[in-house]
């Protein structure tokens, strides 16, 4: 696009500001909500709830059917958040954007730009470096949608740190969108967390992060990870996993099992290194090893425990057995002396004396 076409395109956005309208006009990057901003290479829309942005063109059935589809993707986009949500779209990829200016000439704007908080800077590199280490939202949807936390940001990448893949690398000219993560779940439970929590401290853990490689541009990262088990795109046709084989003639070369792939690094959307999922994986593995190792304590303890129980009884049945023995053998003993006693033993009640006399 020359200079006087990217002008007077951005001279119209211009003029649709504060106007609500849907970006794309299907798919999951589709949103519709109020234009907040528009920059030289990305613009800015407060996306709001799918219930308020019900459109009323009926010019045909072409038309209907375009806005049903629109409305079933925003549904599927929006099921787990109901929060509006301020999103950065990369203005190069934007297809397009819709107005019904039917629904602008006639409605009451219940919420002004000024009262929506949003980030502004002069592109969309800039823009991103707002959200260092903060959790976002890369693209809204399809085979690269990921969320993390963003570790760093170069010219032409950006770094984030997932759940499941760790440290993956995104190629900044594929990244369509960015939005701040907002969970509701978690933001329910901070609440609740400060309201019962207001005098004490709060302890959080410290996340440990992978080692990120120190890479001036997209095709460094590459060079850094020659000759390793590496995931090429997070999913769709073009995912692809092997062992990275060094650039030749402007290509990448990429071996899994019988295959040998080539790849352009321009269309290379994000790597990392090790199988997808292979994160989360080990966390189980780990899990599972240390639930198992606890469970073997606890059997262990369980079993010495009993054991100790049982030798208690055993010795507290002798030591019955024994005081019977001794208490029996007592009684028999103390029964023999009293029998010994009594045979030795005459008592004297009287004593007479008789005198006999003879007859004379």
């Amino acid at each position: 696009m020359n200079n006087d076409l990217a002008e007077s395109y951005h001279a119209f956005l211009e003029s649709l500001k504060g106007k609500i309208v849907t970006i794309y006009r299907g798919g999951p990057e589709s949103k519709t909500g109020m234009l907040l901003d528009v920059k030289t290479d990305y613009v800015t829309l407060y996306a709001m709830d799918n219930d308020n942005n019900n459109n009323d063109n009926n010019n045909n059935n072409q038309n209907n059917n375009n806005q049903n589809n629109n409305n079933n993707n925003n549904n599927n986009n929006n099921s787990d958040d109901n929060n509006n949500t301020v999103i950065y779209y990369q203005a190069k990829h934007v297809k397009s954007i819709s107005e019904d200016s039917k629904t602008n000439s006639t409605q009451t704007t219940q919420v002004s730009d000024e009262d929506i908080e949003f980030f502004e800077a002069d592109d969309f590199i800039g823009l991103i470096n707002n959200f260092v280490n903060q959790t976002v939202q890369i693209n809204q949807g399809g085979p690269e949608s990921k969320y993390g936390t963003l570790l760093g940001v170069a010219d032409d990448f950006i770094v984030l740190y997932t759940e499941d893949d760790g440290i993956v690398y995104f190629n900044v000219y594929h990244v369509k969108s960015v939005s701040k993560y907002e969970d509701d779940n978690d933001n329910n439970n901070n609440n609740n967390n400060n309201n019962q929590n207001n005098n004490r401290y709060v302890t959080q853990n410290t996340v440990t992060y992978p080692e990120v490689v120190e890479a001036t541009d997209f095709h460094n990262v590459f060079q850094h990870m020659a000759h390793k088990w590496v995931s090429i795109n997070r999913g769709g046709p073009e995912a692809m996993e092997g062992v990275l084989v060094e650039n030749a003639g402007g290509h990448y070369t990429l071996v899994s099992n019988q295959e040998v792939l080539r790849i352009h690094p321009y269309h290379i959307r994000s790597i990392s290194s090790g199988p997808k999922g292979s994160l989360s994986s080990n966390n189980n593995s780990n899990d599972s090893s240390d639930d198992s190792q606890n469970n073997n304590n606890q059997n262990q303890n369980s079993n010495a425990q009993n054991s100790s129980d049982s030798n208690d009884k055993d010795n507290n049945k002798s030591e019955s057995k024994s005081s019977s023995s001794k208490s029996s053998s007592s009684s028999r003993s103390s029964s023999s002396k009293k029998s010994s006693s009594s045979s030795s033993r005459e008592k004297v009640v009287k004593t007479i004396d008789y005198v006999w006399k003879g007859k004379h």
